[in-house]
């Protein structure tokens, strides 16, 4: 009798419904999304910050001399004096074909213009220096030519550059381009001419470019 009484005594125990038996304990935590430090959005060649920065390309292209095109290889370093002009200097060395040979010195300014996403377009004015090379190696002499085999000349001449350019980004630092501009170059400013032995008169002077290439801006 008196463990009964004990048992009755006793708190009573409250038993769970089954269906929330085992139910999963939920914790709630705010969370804060920085879309400073997350972003989805797509990577945006940036246009601004490029003042004082240099560039180092190559190029490959062709020019006229004489009047044939000759095909080119070049170098040129470049420095933005501001976001927009460019200053470049290049070096661009033909092969020799026709018997004549070639290659110049450039300083070229550039004002770069936004047209597109990561495309710009660019005028290009500057000055060069020209220099040419008719030569005829013993044993290789044509008809008409033959007073010439074994010799060569060499001719310098300077002259203005006017033309454009299209430069497309992939990001801040790597780029292609392609231009065209036409070498002028005056009568009177150490003017070049050599007459033939086949009565043909050939001039080293005005010369049109055109190249495509690639650089690193660092």
């Amino acid at each position: 009798m008196a463990a009964a009484v004990a048992l009755l005594a006793q708190e009573p125990v409250v038993v769970e419904p089954k269906s929330q038996r085992n139910a999963p304990t939920t914790t709630t935590s705010s969370y804060t999304t920085s879309y400073s430090s997350y972003s989805t959005s797509s990577y945006a060649y940036s246009y601004r910050d490029r003042a004082n920065h240099w560039a180092l390309g190559f190029n490959i292209g062709g020019g006229t001399h004489n009047p044939v095109w000759a095909l080119g290889l070049g170098l040129n370093l470049q420095y933005f004096a501001t976001d927009a002009f460019r200053l470049e200097a290049s070096y661009n060395g033909y092969l020799r074909r026709n018997h004549w040979g070639s290659w110049n010195v450039n300083i070229n300014l550039h004002y770069l213009f936004e047209v597109a996403d990561q495309l710009e377009l660019y005028p290009l004015l500057g000055v060069a220096f020209n220099h040419a090379q008719f030569r005829i190696d013993t044993g290789e002499a044509e008809p008409g030519y033959e007073s010439y085999e074994g010799e060569k000349e060499n001719f310098g001449k300077f002259g203005l550059n006017l033309g454009g350019g299209i430069q497309y980004s992939f990001n801040d630092h790597l780029f292609v381009k392609a231009e065209a501009y036409w070498k002028y170059m005056p009568e009177g400013i150490l003017p070049i001419q050599l007459q033939l032995a086949a009565d043909t008169s050939r001039k080293f002077g005005q010369r049109a470019v055109i190249i495509a290439g690639v650089g690193y801006r660092f």
